[in-house]
Formats: C-alpha cells, sequence, structure tokens
C-alpha cells in the first residue's frame, strides 16, 4: 500500500457535520417580545415611575427572555443616560400614541438595538 505524497491532491472531506447545540433565536421574534414587555411596563407600575427592575421582570415574564438577556436590554436602555424617566414612563403602553406616531423617538431603535446585542446570554 502506498501513502499519498504531500503534494498529491485529495479530495474535499464531505462527511456530514454533526449540528451544534447553540440554538439562536431570531432577534426579530425576540424584538416583537421586548416590544410586548414594554407595551406592559403602565401596568405593572401602575402610578409610579417604571423602573429598570420592571423592565427586567416583564422581559422574563412576558416576552421569555433570560434573566442574562433581560438585565443586559435593561442595562442598555436605563444605563445609556438617552431616555428621561418621563419619556420611560410614556413608553409604557406602547410605543406609538393613537395616531401611530412614535411617543419617544428613536426609542424602538435603540430597543432593537439593546435586544439584537444580548440576543443568547445565559
Amino acid at each position: 500500500m502506498r501513502l499519498p505524497s504531500p503534494t498529491t491532491p485529495t479530495a474535499p472531506d464531505t462527511r456530514p457535520v454533526a449540528p451544534t447545540a447553540t440554538v439562536r433565536r431570531r432577534p426579530g421574534r425576540r424584538l416583537v417580545g421586548a416590544l410586548v414587555a414594554v407595551a406592559t411596563l403602565a401596568t405593572a407600575c401602575g402610578d409610579g415611575d417604571a423602573t429598570r427592575d420592571d423592565l427586567v421582570a416583564n422581559l422574563t415574564d412576558v416576552a421569555d427572555f433570560s434573566q442574562a438577556e433581560a438585565e443586559c436590554v435593561a442595562d442598555a436602555i436605563y444605563d445609556s443616560g438617552d431616555w428621561t424617566q418621563d419619556e420611560l414612563n410614556s413608553v409604557g403602553g406602547g410605543l406609538v400614541d393613537d395616531e401611530g406616531n412614535e411617543k419617544v423617538p428613536g426609542f424602538g431603535d435603540a430597543l432593537d438595538a439593546a435586544v439584537a446585542s444580548c440576543a443568547g446570554r445565559s
């Protein structure tokens, strides 16, 4: 039996690759869950201010985020310094008003970015 020399071309490896155990959810589906969680902040907070802890609780309870994902998203929103407490309170109940206008311009995009960057944390 003769072994191939290092310069002899060989056929490409066509063996099947076993699937990995990591399953990543699509950020679009996660964003919908986050939007619902933010919209329900008003209900959770009653007459008080919407807090980071309220958002974490809603993301885990309503949107089925892991604790790590929810904390990451909440940190991104609350620690950015981009939103006043009044703006955070106003997005509770939904991101748009009755006429379809964004209540807080840019908040939906910020939430989308936070969800995308935090997806898959455990």
